[in-house]
Protein backbone atom coordinates (compact mmCIF):
# COMPACT_ATOMS: atom_id res chain seq x y z
CA UNK A 1 0.00 0.00 0.00
CA UNK A 2 1.78 3.08 -0.89
CA UNK A 3 0.46 6.43 1.28
CA UNK A 4 0.29 9.69 -0.03
CA UNK A 5 2.37 12.81 1.72
CA UNK A 6 0.39 14.83 4.72
CA UNK A 7 1.20 17.68 3.10
CA UNK A 8 2.03 17.60 -0.30
CA UNK A 9 3.80 21.11 -0.51
CA UNK A 10 5.16 23.77 1.70
CA UNK A 11 2.35 25.95 3.14
CA UNK A 12 1.71 29.66 1.84
CA UNK A 13 3.12 32.19 3.62
CA UNK A 14 0.93 35.00 5.16
CA UNK A 15 -0.14 37.27 3.34
CA UNK A 16 1.50 40.87 2.95
CA UNK A 17 0.02 43.22 5.69
CA UNK A 18 -1.13 39.85 7.93
CA UNK A 19 -1.42 41.01 11.18
CA UNK A 20 -0.67 38.09 13.89
CA UNK A 21 -1.56 38.53 17.31
CA UNK A 22 0.77 37.77 20.14
CA UNK A 23 -1.14 35.42 22.23
CA UNK A 24 -1.76 33.31 18.89
CA UNK A 25 1.97 33.18 18.42
CA UNK A 26 2.90 31.81 22.25
CA UNK A 27 0.08 29.42 21.68
CA UNK A 28 1.92 27.83 17.96
CA UNK A 29 5.18 27.88 20.01
CA UNK A 30 3.82 25.90 23.22
CA UNK A 31 2.41 23.36 20.70
CA UNK A 32 3.43 23.89 17.02
CA UNK A 33 1.60 20.31 16.02
CA UNK A 34 -1.21 22.12 17.37
CA UNK A 35 -0.90 25.65 15.46
CA UNK A 36 0.24 23.29 12.21
CA UNK A 37 -2.84 21.15 12.39
CA UNK A 38 -4.91 24.19 12.95
CA UNK A 39 -3.42 26.17 9.51
CA UNK A 40 -4.83 22.98 7.94
CA UNK A 41 -8.24 23.58 9.51
CA UNK A 42 -7.86 20.68 11.51
CA UNK A 43 -10.37 21.42 14.74
CA UNK A 44 -8.40 20.29 18.07
CA UNK A 45 -11.22 21.93 19.94
CA UNK A 46 -11.84 20.54 23.59
CA UNK A 47 -15.25 18.92 24.18
CA UNK A 48 -17.19 20.11 27.31
CA UNK A 49 -17.43 17.42 29.66
CA UNK A 50 -20.10 15.74 30.78
CA UNK A 51 -21.79 17.36 34.31
CA UNK A 52 -21.36 15.39 36.92
CA UNK A 53 -24.93 13.58 38.77
CA UNK A 54 -22.82 13.61 42.03
CA UNK A 55 -20.94 15.56 44.50
CA UNK A 56 -17.28 15.65 44.18
CA UNK A 57 -15.27 14.00 47.49
CA UNK A 58 -11.71 13.39 45.75
CA UNK A 59 -11.42 16.64 43.38
CA UNK A 60 -9.70 15.75 40.16
CA UNK A 61 -7.16 17.27 38.13
CA UNK A 62 -8.85 20.07 36.59
CA UNK A 63 -11.12 21.02 39.46
CA UNK A 64 -8.18 21.23 42.10
CA UNK A 65 -6.61 23.65 39.14
CA UNK A 66 -9.66 25.70 38.96
CA UNK A 67 -9.78 26.19 42.77
CA UNK A 68 -6.10 26.56 43.12
CA UNK A 69 -5.89 29.49 40.46
CA UNK A 70 -9.02 31.28 41.69
CA UNK A 71 -7.01 31.03 45.14
CA UNK A 72 -3.63 32.74 43.68
CA UNK A 73 -5.49 35.22 41.95
CA UNK A 74 -6.28 36.78 44.92
CA UNK A 75 -2.93 35.93 46.75
CA UNK A 76 -1.18 37.82 43.87
CA UNK A 77 -3.32 40.87 44.10
CA UNK A 78 -2.79 40.74 48.22
CA UNK A 79 -6.10 39.44 48.98
CA UNK A 80 -6.80 37.47 52.25
CA UNK A 81 -7.64 34.00 51.52
CA UNK A 82 -9.38 33.69 55.00
CA UNK A 83 -13.01 34.28 53.58
CA UNK A 84 -12.73 32.41 50.42
CA UNK A 85 -14.14 29.27 51.59
CA UNK A 86 -17.06 29.89 52.11
CA UNK A 87 -17.43 31.22 48.82
CA UNK A 88 -16.06 28.19 47.19
CA UNK A 89 -18.09 26.20 49.05
CA UNK A 90 -21.44 28.26 47.81
CA UNK A 91 -20.59 27.58 44.18
CA UNK A 92 -19.95 24.15 44.76
CA UNK A 93 -16.17 23.58 44.23
CA UNK A 94 -15.32 22.40 47.40
CA UNK A 95 -16.11 18.82 48.78
CA UNK A 96 -18.98 18.54 51.26
CA UNK A 97 -17.71 18.72 55.08
CA UNK A 98 -14.40 17.24 56.62
CA UNK A 99 -12.83 16.40 53.05
CA UNK A 100 -13.24 19.82 51.55
CA UNK A 101 -12.21 21.63 54.68
CA UNK A 102 -9.22 19.78 54.99
CA UNK A 103 -8.93 19.66 51.03
CA UNK A 104 -9.08 23.58 51.50
CA UNK A 105 -6.57 23.49 54.25
CA UNK A 106 -3.90 22.08 52.42
CA UNK A 107 -4.12 24.07 49.57
CA UNK A 108 -3.91 27.42 51.01
CA UNK A 109 -0.13 27.30 52.04
CA UNK A 110 0.93 26.13 49.07
CA UNK A 111 -1.26 29.03 47.56
CA UNK A 112 -0.03 31.81 49.76
CA UNK A 113 3.59 30.70 48.84
CA UNK A 114 3.30 30.59 45.00
CA UNK A 115 1.65 34.24 45.74
CA UNK A 116 4.92 35.38 48.02
CA UNK A 117 7.41 34.11 45.06
CA UNK A 118 5.44 35.63 42.14
CA UNK A 119 5.31 38.99 43.74
CA UNK A 120 9.22 39.04 45.11
CA UNK A 121 10.17 38.71 41.84
CA UNK A 122 7.68 40.89 40.29
CA UNK A 123 7.19 43.79 42.95
CA UNK A 124 4.34 45.07 44.20
CA UNK A 125 3.46 47.89 41.15
CA UNK A 126 1.32 46.18 38.09
CA UNK A 127 1.54 48.36 35.23
CA UNK A 128 -1.49 49.16 33.05
CA UNK A 129 -2.04 46.77 29.55
CA UNK A 130 0.92 47.03 27.63
CA UNK A 131 0.36 47.43 23.90
CA UNK A 132 2.87 45.66 21.39
CA UNK A 133 3.36 46.48 18.06
CA UNK A 134 6.27 44.64 15.82
CA UNK A 135 6.80 45.37 11.97
CA UNK A 136 8.56 41.95 10.74
CA UNK A 137 9.00 41.14 7.33
CA UNK A 138 5.27 40.52 5.19
CA UNK A 139 4.14 40.75 8.14
CA UNK A 140 2.90 42.57 11.93
CA UNK A 141 2.87 40.97 15.47
CA UNK A 142 0.67 43.03 18.12
CA UNK A 143 -1.48 42.13 20.91
CA UNK A 144 -1.69 43.18 24.52
CA UNK A 145 0.75 42.23 27.22
CA UNK A 146 -1.34 42.54 30.99
CA UNK A 147 1.18 40.87 33.24
CA UNK A 148 4.01 43.38 32.99
CA UNK A 149 5.49 44.52 36.93
CA UNK A 150 7.29 47.43 38.10
CA UNK A 151 10.21 44.20 38.40
CA UNK A 152 9.27 42.05 35.58
CA UNK A 153 7.55 40.65 33.27
CA UNK A 154 5.28 37.67 34.81
CA UNK A 155 3.55 34.43 33.95
CA UNK A 156 2.07 32.74 36.58
CA UNK A 157 -0.54 30.55 37.24
CA UNK A 158 -1.56 27.61 39.96
CA UNK A 159 -0.50 25.11 37.27
CA UNK A 160 2.47 23.41 37.06
CA UNK A 161 5.46 24.40 35.39
CA UNK A 162 6.06 22.66 31.53
CA UNK A 163 8.79 23.21 29.11
CA UNK A 164 6.37 24.96 26.73
CA UNK A 165 5.29 27.44 29.15
CA UNK A 166 8.67 28.70 28.87
CA UNK A 167 8.99 28.64 25.43
CA UNK A 168 5.53 30.78 25.24
CA UNK A 169 7.42 33.32 28.12
CA UNK A 170 10.09 33.76 25.77
CA UNK A 171 8.18 34.78 22.83
CA UNK A 172 6.14 37.54 24.66
CA UNK A 173 9.66 38.39 26.66
CA UNK A 174 11.27 39.12 22.97
CA UNK A 175 7.99 40.97 21.47
CA UNK A 176 7.53 43.22 24.95
CA UNK A 177 11.78 43.59 24.99
CA UNK A 178 11.81 44.73 20.79
CA UNK A 179 8.73 46.85 21.01
CA UNK A 180 9.80 48.93 24.31
CA UNK A 181 13.30 48.31 24.83
CA UNK A 182 13.85 51.12 26.58
CA UNK A 183 11.18 50.66 29.23
CA UNK A 184 11.19 47.00 29.20
CA UNK A 185 13.21 46.07 32.68
CA UNK A 186 14.78 43.20 30.81
CA UNK A 187 13.31 40.27 33.37
CA UNK A 188 10.82 38.15 32.75
CA UNK A 189 9.60 35.44 34.71
CA UNK A 190 7.35 32.29 35.30
CA UNK A 191 6.10 30.94 38.61
CA UNK A 192 4.07 27.88 39.05
CA UNK A 193 4.11 24.80 41.17
CA UNK A 194 6.99 22.88 40.71
CA UNK A 195 6.81 19.96 38.23
CA UNK A 196 6.34 16.55 39.75
CA UNK A 197 9.53 14.59 40.21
Amino acid sequence: TTLSPFVAAPLPDPEAGAVIELDQLARFFENPARGFLQRLRVDLEERPELVQDREPIDPNALEQYDVGQRLFERALRGESLDSVEALLRAEGLLPLGSPGRAWFSELVPEVREIGRAARGIAGEERLPPQPVEIELEGARVQGVLSSVWRGAQLRCSYSRVKAKNLVALWVCHLALSAARPSEHTGSSALVGRPRKA
